[in-house]
């Protein structure tokens, strides 16, 4: 699962980047959505009495995988070399079969007066992919995965990696906890700025809070809301994010697949 999350992510980072220069004018990109699935979006309920707790705390629960399906909604605007960009993405995650995890997004990218609109689909071992009307499918690699995407890779909606931000936060964190319905809640914000690094980039996050809403250790609710500065190689973009996870207890509708190419 945790190659999975990588490749998810690295989907999720790299094709608004593409779509800005493939952008395609359409007026309304919702309406080419290809499942009332992927235009609903997420809210968890983040209520409840907080009191003062810790990271050490919040660090002790290690959730199970009892919990194989979310949905992951979210948006970002992001400014590089003066130009600026808007990306708004709904997606389901699917777990529940190891050896065939399954995917489902939708994307609208808005930048330079330009819309486009993307779907994205994982499964049974394919990824298919439909921008301005051209449909193209990609065979993924006998374990759900890409090679080509970079380890270490940070992305606020990969729990994995959502974790490592907590901890390389440290004492720079502040965390508060509530118990409510038989749910336990963690409230986690920041008194000051921390830097995260991996192999391929640099991270300065600012501006965290964050929930995390657990149900008998399984995680079923999330949301984050950040600003980050990301530099790699001498170039560097501001980012402001915002993403929700819930738990997701349907099938994932998959449309009609049959009339994509293999690349």
């Amino acid at each position: 699962m945790k190659k999975f999350l990588k490749f998810f992510m690295l989907v999720l980072v790299l094709v608004p980047c593409s779509l800005v220069f493939a952008a395609c004018g359409e007026s309304d990109p919702l309406k080419s959505a290809p499942t009332a699935q992927l235009q609903s979006r997420q809210e968890i309920n983040t209520e409840g009495s907080y009191s003062a707790s810790s990271y050490d705390e919040f660090s002790t629960f290690e959730p199970s995988s009892d919990v194989l399906k979310y949905k992951i909604t979210g948006s970002s605007e992001m400014s590089y070399n003066g130009e600026k960009m808007k990306v708004d993405f709904n997606s389901i995650v699917d777990f529940s079969d190891s050896e065939n995890p399954k995917l489902a997004m939708f994307y609208v990218v808005e930048g330079n007066g330009q819309n486009a609109a993307m779907s994205t689909f994982v499964v049974d071992g394919y990824m298919y992919t439909e921008l301005n009307g051209q449909k193209v499918k990609v065979k993924l690699g006998e374990d759900g995965y890409v090679s080509t995407a970079p380890d270490g890779f940070m992305g606020i909606s990969d729990l994995d990696s959502l974790f490592t931000m907590f901890e390389s936060g440290g004492e720079k964190l502040v965390v508060k906890k509530a118990v409510q319905d038989n749910q336990t809640k963690f409230e986690i914000s920041q008194n000051s700025s921390f830097e995260l690094s991996s192999s391929a980039l640099n991270m300065t996050v600012s501006n965290l809070k964050s929930y995390v809403v657990l149900s008998e250790n399984n995680i079923v609710g999330f949301s984050a809301n950040l600003t980050m500065t990301i530099s790699s190689q001498g170039q560097k973009m501001d980012m402001t994010c915002k993403s929700t996870l819930c738990q997701f207890n349907e099938e994932i509708q998959f449309p009609d697949l049959s009339g994509f190419i293999e690349a």
